[in-house]
């Protein structure tokens, strides 16, 4: 797949321009990698590798505590 030329806003009517900037400020390698890491994502989740989001709050509010859960896996 080839790369994307810049990141696409999850909403199109959201300003992000900063985030723009971020990304633009990057080496071409950097960016390279930043979008290959978002391929890799959606790839993920287009074959069902994905932690439902209750998981992932449950093990986050245990961090620090005495009962830590460990990381959720993908189902």
């Amino acid at each position: 797949m080839a790369p994307k030329l810049a990141p696409e806003s999850v909403d199109e009517t959201e300003d992000n321009s900063e985030a723009m900037a971020d990304f633009e400020k990057l080496t071409p390698e950097q960016q390279a990698d930043y979008l290959a890491g978002i391929d890799e994502g959606l790839a993920d989740i287009a074959a069902g590798r994905t932690v439902p989001a209750e998981k992932v709050r449950l093990w986050i509010e245990s961090l620090g505590t005495d009962h830590e859960l460990p990381p959720p896996e993908c189902e």
